[in-house]
Parts: C-alpha cells; structure tokens; sequence
C-alpha cells in the first residue's frame, strides 16, 4: 500500500531518478523523503480529502455546479503545489501538477464529462508530468 503509493507520487512529482540535471531535487535521499513524509503527504492527503468531498456531494445529488471547490481553494492549492516541490526541485521548479491531477478527476463529477478515467486506458510519461489518453476510446464515449 504506502510504499506502491509513495512510488507512484514520486513518478507523479518526476523525482524517480536523483539528479540535479532534468529538474530532478538537489536534495539527498533521506531529505526527500523526510520531506515526502513531513510535508507532502499531508498536502497530498488534504486533495484526496476534497475529491472524496466532490464524489460524496455528487452522490447525495447535489447540483453538478455544487461539487467543485470554490476557485479560490483551487488557487491556493496550486501556489502551495508549486512551493512545495520547488523545496526538493529548486527554486523555479516547483510544479502544481498534483492539482491539476485532483481537478481532473474532479471534474468526472460536474456533469460534463462523459466517462471516468477508470474507463480509459492511460500512461503516464516517464516522468509524471503528462497523462496520455487514448483518444480512440475516450472518442468511442461521445456522440458525433
């Protein structure tokens, strides 16, 4: 469980191999991950919180513009997201990717979307930061 979690956070965050050059932290490894632990993983926690927030408010039928947070949360988390990471990927690097991925599952539930990502097939690339969809089979969902 954790450990298969902290993997995938780290390939999310691009932090799979340490070094300097391609953005990866300057930090040490028992840094990061004192970091990961101290830091991250209550942020980390407080996203998975406000998704389960959004499917439970979905659920009960609230109106589908009722489940998102309010925008300027959403704001919030990204200017947290990006000082986070810049504190093990350096100043300038910092990524609010961890939002950006929370949004998208979101937004399944604000009555736009016509599929759940558990429906399409995914990958990741090598380095977390961009999500491929296969665009046949999430095209296979609409109506043309």
């Amino acid at each position: 469980g954790m450990l298969r979690r902290s993997w995938e956070l780290v390939r999310s965050l691009g932090t799979d191999q340490f070094s300097s050059d391609r953005g990866r932290p300057a930090v040490s490894d028992r840094k990061y991950w004192t970091w990961v632990g101290e830091r991250w993983l209550p942020f980390v926690g407080e996203l998975r919180a406000e998704l389960r927030a959004v499917e439970a408010r979905a659920a009960l039928g609230f109106a589908d513009n009722e489940h998102l947070p309010a925008e300027a949360q959403i704001l919030e988390w990204g200017r947290r997201a990006i000082a986070l990471t810049e504190e093990v990927r350096g100043y300038g690097n910092g990524t609010p990717n961890v939002v950006f991925q929370v949004l998208m599952r979101m937004g399944q539930y604000n009555g736009i979307a016509r599929y759940r990502f558990e429906q399409i097939p995914t990958a990741l690339s090598h380095d977390g930061f961009v999500r491929v969809i296969d665009g046949a089979a999430r095209s296979s969902l609409y109506s043309h």
